[in-house]
């Protein structure tokens, strides 16, 4: 069998050798080099290929890492923008950030006041930090009330009579004064000047308002009164009177 094989395809080798011719050689050789040609111009396309995607995989990444740090910033400037928003006062009560530690202070101020106020009043008048809405396009948070607890009502601070503003306005400074000292630390006010005013107080504001003085004073703190009011003189003991006359003015110190 295996001679009978052998013999076969030798006879077919001898049958195509005999048919074979040279110029079928050359068009082999020739189709050869094409194919050579034509891997070798594949070749440097794809290491072009590869070139290109490695470029471009870079610039994925870092448009992936501009992303990622965009993404941040827009996130802090979202933040940054509401705080500013709420900072400028862009709210329900157009109240600004400033604005609301002012009236936190303010609050201080009048819880201080309103001790020395009561007093003076009878505990008729309390005064509060009122929030007014209705002026839409104004700043709010500092606005004055006052509590009549005769009437059980709070009325705006402007409707006291010229008596009850001075008692009010005094309080304030007073109570103006003591926040002050307080959040000044190291920063005393021993001296506190009070031009007029007293004028407008019928006899028993007058007293109480005297009273509330000297209690001052007697903490340790000095107390000077501009007035011309003739009752204080028999209250204050110690003052700087000043008269004019045809000369020129004169200041005597009475004790």
């Amino acid at each position: 069998m295996i001679k009978l094989f052998l013999k076969k395809n030798t006879k077919c080798f001898k049958r195509k050798q005999k048919d074979f011719k040279q110029e079928d050689l050359e068009s082999a050789k020739e189709n050869s080099e094409k194919v050579l040609a034509e891997n070798t111009r594949l070749n440097v396309e794809k290491t072009k290929l590869e070139q290109y995607l490695q470029a471009h995989e870079k610039i994925i990444k870092s448009l992936k890492e501009i992303y990622g740090a965009t993404t941040a910033l827009l996130k802090r400037q979202r933040i940054l923008d509401k705080i500013s928003t709420v900072a400028k006062g862009k709210n329900s009560k157009g109240l600004s950030f400033e604005r609301y530690i002012q009236s936190s202070i303010f609050e201080e101020v009048l819880a201080s006041a309103n001790k020395k106020l009561k007093p003076m009043t009878l505990n008729r008048y309390e005064l509060y930090r009122s929030d007014d809405l209705s002026r839409a396009n104004a700043q709010v948070g500092l606005d004055i009330g006052i509590r009549d607890y005769y009437s059980n009502e709070t009325r705006p601070v402007n409707t006291l009579s010229g008596g009850e503003s001075f008692m009010a306005a005094l309080a304030l400074a007073l109570g103006l004064s003591e926040v002050i000292q307080r959040l000044a630390g190291a920063t005393p006010l021993d001296t506190l000047f009070i031009d007029e005013g007293f004028g407008s107080l019928d006899e028993e504001a007058l007293e109480m308002a005297i009273k509330v003085l000297l209690n001052i004073q007697d903490t340790g703190r000095l107390i000077g009164i501009i007035s011309h009011v003739r009752e204080l003189r028999e209250q204050i003991p110690v003052g700087l009177e000043v008269t004019t006359g045809s000369t020129g003015s004169k200041a005597v110190f009475r004790v």
